[in-house]
């Protein structure tokens, strides 16, 4: 189908990404997952419908719907070897009052995150969806960079921070030649200028990397101070 109709091709200034088809075979099988779904399942279907976790291999096992969007973990079905509901419970109110305090044992919080993952998934994917709040009062490391990039590879089978540093570093340099050579937006030239500059003063390509962020930013007319935060350099 790409061969024949070549706009389909994935493709950026004559560059071919990956197969050249990925995105389309993803938005195919993204359209027969959603027409295939049965309207009261949003999420798993491999989920019980009581509140209970499985403790024990079912005897006969459920259909389950594809992980998608990236996930590899969408909702896991049965606790880690050794657990139970309960000592999960007791887990998360250890965690509970560990949050509390100023001195914590990171090492045994990241172990008992870990351990209590599947019921972090079972909260997150309810249906109707819970409260941000709700998630936040129940699982407060969850809402702090370690255990929040911890739950994110879980969930997709990668560590974020690598990967977008890889994947900056490959295909940074071709996301900023393709905007330096397409782009007529004002916003866009002046940061390409900026960021030119500053390769130009360390004498190396770390400035493309680290400003391909707000190139893009740039790009989409997004304001970046709702994603970074700028503060004053201070003598103190």
């Amino acid at each position: 189908m790409v061969c024949k109709y070549g706009i389909l091709k994935d493709e950026i200034d004559g560059c071919v990404i990956g197969s050249g088809f990925d995105s389309l075979v993803s938005q195919i099988e993204n359209r027969l997952y959603h027409l295939k779904r049965k309207p009261a399942t949003k999420y798993d279907a491999s989920i019980d419908s009581d509140d209970s976790v499985e403790t024990s291999t079912p005897k006969t096992k459920k259909p389950k719907l594809k992980d998608s969007y990236g996930c590899v973990n969408w909702q896991p079905t049965h606790v880690v070897e050794g657990e139970t509901e309960n000592t999960l419970e007791e887990k998360r109110l250890w965690l509970l009052q560990e949050a509390e305090k100023i001195s914590r044992d990171e090492k045994m919080i990241t172990e008992y995150m870990a351990a209590c993952y599947i019921i972090q998934r079972k909260l997150i994917n309810q249906d109707p969806p819970v409260n941000i709040l709700d998630v936040e009062s129940k699982w407060p490391f969850l809402f702090e960079k370690p255990w929040l990039l911890q739950h994110f590879e879980s969930l997709v089978g990668k560590s974020l921070e690598k990967t977008l540093l890889v994947e900056m570093q490959s295909r940074g340099k071709r996301v900023f030649d393709f905007l330096k050579c397409t782009s007529k937006q004002k916003s866009v030239r002046s940061c390409i200028s900026s960021i030119e500059k500053g390769a130009k003063t360390v004498g190396n390509e770390t400035p493309k990397t680290i400003g391909l962020v707000l190139l893009l930013l740039k790009h989409f007319e997004e304001e970046s101070e709702k994603l970074i935060r700028f503060y004053k350099v201070s003598n103190l």
